[in-house]
């Protein structure tokens, strides 16, 4: 995804600004960008490579330009959602031009400025002048969400991706809402407690169990690409998972951790928001595939914690493949259940993909994998 996004100059070579590449043909890319970074439009470049105007509108400040001979994977757009994002760019250091990118900044969504949708960026370090026309991407997803492109004083706004398709004939994909959620039940401090201890207990039983030094944990690379594809990593943070829930497809081999990541996704979720965000663990190999049967197990879970059925934010399925009998009506009744909150399935790989005709997706999960670690810790 990082080469996708390229830097910007004019003829003498100076940076302009950043692009990022929307759609390719056989022939080249086309790339979006700020219309203000461009000056005249002539000679302008990218990645050294001469490109051409293809539309442009200065009230909405984009540019598409069309690169032949540069052949780059497309980013998928979306319209903003409400969980955070990053934004990556070429910052302008003097005798020294870098292609960074800023992690977990919070925004605002839906801003009209001149009739047009802006997104306001809450950034924890400044966002320069070489960042104009940089994506502004969902950290869980990577869908492109807006361009960056304005900048007021200290404040920072990106145009929303919806106006690109107004230049070129491109799919803006639904926005994704993080499902965070507050407790309805009215739990006491002492409840609280006894449920991040349980919390905490699961999580040391499920890592004594992985690891050969007791209760060392390492943080896991959790990844977009496949680890045949390391070359490519981008590598999703935890945090942002934690935070931005959504409905998800973790790809892991046989004793890569999952479990032990599925019940340290837990216990950091209640902690992170102070004992208000809970999120249940299931495993796939303890259930049958019918609606009574699942409301009964998940209700003996929940009674000894003082936790309602409509207090649960997130649902990981663990140990979920396709040698579950009846892996697909499983996953159907779990979705119908839980049709308003996200699920995170914990898929073991095995020879055959899970996209396939064996298992049946009742709805849309983002699809990410789980990378080998040292079991030593």
């Amino acid at each position: 995804m990082n080469s996708s996004i390229v830097k910007v100059t004019n003829k003498s070579g100076n940076t302009l600004g950043t692009g990022f590449v929307i759609k390719s043909d056989k022939n080249g890319s086309y790339i979006v960008t700020c219309n203000h970074a461009l000056g005249d439009h002539s000679g302008i470049k990218t990645n050294n490579i001469l490109s051409s105007l293809i539309n442009k509108c200065e009230e909405r400040d984009l540019a598409v330009l069309y690169t032949e001979g540069l052949k780059l994977e497309p980013l998928k757009l979306a319209a903003p959602g409400n969980g955070k994002v990053k934004v990556t760019g070429y910052s302008k250091i003097i005798g020294n031009e870098k292609k960074e990118t800023i992690h977990n900044i919070e925004i605002k969504r839906d801003i009209t400025i001149s009739d047009n949708s802006y997104i306001k960026l809450y950034p924890k370090e400044s966002i320069g002048e070489g960042y104009s026309g940089s994506p502004v991407i969902c950290e869980v997803t990577d869908n492109v969400v807006g361009v960056v492109s304005i900048k007021q004083k200290s404040e920072n706004y990106a145009i929303s991706s919806k106006h690109i398709k107004d230049l070129v004939n491109i799919t803006i994909n639904e926005a994704i809402d993080s499902k965070k959620s507050r407790l309805k039940s009215n739990l006491n401090q002492v409840e609280k407690a006894i449920i991040s201890k349980e919390l905490e207990k699961n999580f040391n039983n499920a890592l004594s169990s992985f690891s050969t030094q007791k209760n060392s944990w390492v943080t896991p690379n959790i990844n977009r690409k496949d680890e045949s594809e390391s070359r490519k990593s981008e590598k999703v943070e935890l945090e942002s998972i934690i935070r931005n829930p959504c409905s998800l497809v973790i790809n892991s081999r046989q004793q890569y951790g999952a479990t032990t990541l599925s019940h340290y996704l837990i216990k950091e979720a209640w902690n992170d928001c102070d004992g208000s965000s809970f999120w249940l663990y299931l495993d796939a190999t303890k259930l049958k595939p019918h609606k009574k049967e699942i409301i009964k197990y998940i209700n003996r879970k929940l009674s000894d914690l003082s936790i309602a059925m409509e207090d649960i934010e997130c649902i990981i399925l663990d140990e979920f493949s396709t040698s579950i009998t009846n892996g697909s009506r499983l996953l159907e009744e779990i979705h119908y259940l839980f049709e308003s909150k996200p699920i995170i399935l914990m898929y073991s790989m095995d020879d055959n993909p899970l996209i396939s005709e064996k298992i049946a997706l009742p709805r849309k999960f983002h699809e990410l994998y789980l990378w080998a670690l040292d079991r030593k810790g």
